[in-house]
C-alpha cells in the first residue's frame, strides 16, 4: 500500500467509527500522527509491532495513560485493516507495562475544614474571590465530581429547585452526560453562591456558574492556584514518597468514604457498587476500583462484615 491508500484507509475507519456515535477527535489526531510518524522513517507496509513501540515512545508529551491510549487506537485501525490486508501485524494488548497507580491523598475531616477556612484567609469573605474556590472545594468533596466537572457547568446545568435537586454534567471523560444528584447541605451552599454571583454581573456577561473575582468564567489554571495557595495556608503537605494533595484526591476520597458510610449502614456493598459507577461516570465497576484505597478505617468495616457474613453460615 502507498501512503495515500492507508490515508484512505484511515479516513473510512474514523468515518465508520463516526457512524456508530463514537466521538474519535483524539483518536484521529492519534493515528494521523502514526501515518506522518511512518512517512517520516520512510517506512513501508506491512508495519511492524516494534515500529508502534516506537512510535509511542517517541511521543514525550504522553504519560503511561497516553501510551495505553495510542496503542489501543492503533490497534483498533491495524485489525481493521487486517480484515482487508492479512499480513498487518498487530500488536498484543499487553505489549506496554501496566500503569501502577500512585497512592493517593486522601484528606482527613480536619484538612478539608482548613481548606476551606484558609479561602476566609486569603481573599475578603463574601466576594467572589472566596467564595468561589469555597464553593468549588466543597462541592468536589461532597461530590466526587472531576475537578473540571464543576468549571464547566452553565447555570442552566445547577438545577437546585429538581426533584432531587441536582447537577447534569455534560458531555466529560468518555463524551457521557449525566445527573448527579445533590445533598441538602450541598443545595444550601450553592443556593448563596448563587446569590453572590448573580448580584455582581459577569464582564462580558456569561452563562458559566462558577466565576473568578473578577465576574470572568473560571478557568482550571485559576483554581488550580488558589488551591495551592489554600493548601500552603492550611498546612497540608505532600508526604514523603506519596503523591501530594491535589484537586482530584476529593475523588478518591468521596468514593472511600461513600464505601465507609455503606458497610456501617450494613448494606451489601458489591450490589451498591454499580451505582457508584453511575455517580462518579464511569463506564464499569474497574474503573471505581481505581478510586478505592484499603485505608484502615475502611479495612476494619470491611472485616467487621465479612464476619457477620461468616458467622451468619455457622451451625447454631
Amino acid at each position: 500500500m502507498t501512503a495515500s491508500d492507508i490515508q484512505c484507509r484511515l479516513e473510512a475507519y474514523l468515518e465508520l467509527r463516526r457512524s456508530l456515535g463514537f466521538v474519535v477527535c483524539y483518536e484521529a489526531y492519534a493515528l494521523k500522527d502514526l501515518l506522518q510518524y511512518i512517512q517520516a522513517k520512510g517506512l513501508s507496509w506491512p508495519i511492524h509491532s516494534q515500529t508502534i513501540l516506537d512510535w509511542i515512545a517517541a511521543a514525550l508529551h504522553c504519560g503511561p495513560a497516553g501510551q495505553r491510549a495510542r496503542l489501543i487506537h492503533a490497534r483498533g485501525f491495524l485489525r481493521h485493516l487486517k480484515a482487508s490486508f492479512p499480513e498487518t501485524e498487530v500488536p498484543p494488548s499487553g505489549i506496554l507495562a501496566p500503569v501502577i497507580r500512585p497512592k493517593p491523598y486522601l484528606y482527613t475531616p480536619e484538612e478539608t475544614a482548613g481548606l476551606l477556612q484558609a479561602t476566609h484567609l486569603l481573599w475578603p469573605s463574601g466576594s467572589l474571590r472566596q467564595l468561589t474556590p469555597y464553593t468549588l472545594i466543597g462541592l468536589l468533596a461532597s461530590t466526587g465530581l472531576r475537578p473540571g466537572e464543576p468549571i464547566h457547568l452553565a447555570l442552566e446545568d445547577v438545577r437546585l429547585d429538581a426533584v432531587p435537586p441536582h447537577l447534569e454534567v455534560r458531555h466529560t471523560k468518555f463524551y457521557k452526560s449525566r445527573l448527579v444528584p445533590l445533598h441538602p447541605t450541598t443545595v444550601e451552599q450553592l443556593r448563596r453562591y448563587l446569590e453572590e454571583r448573580n448580584r455582581v454581573p459577569p464582564s462580558p456577561p456569561s452563562n458559566a456558574f462558577f466565576l473568578s473575582g473578577r465576574g470572568r468564567p473560571l478557568s482550571y489554571t485559576m483554581l488550580h492556584r488558589a488551591f495551592a495557595r489554600m493548601a500552603r495556608a492550611a498546612g497540608i503537605k505532600k508526604p514523603d514518597g506519596r503523591r501530594g494533595p491535589c484537586l482530584h484526591s476529593f475523588r478518591h476520597g468521596f468514593a472511600v468514604g461513600r464505601l465507609l458510610a455503606w458497610y456501617r449502614a450494613g448494606l451489601e456493598v458489591s450490589s451498591w457498587l454499580p451505582h457508584l459507577s453511575v455517580y462518579l461516570g464511569h463506564l464499569n465497576k474497574e474503573e471505581t476500583y481505581w478510586y478505592l484505597t484499603a485505608t484502615p478505617e475502611l479495612l476494619t468495616v470491611a472485616g467487621d462484615a465479612f464476619c457477620r457474613y461468616g458467622n451468619a453460615g455457622e451451625p447454631k
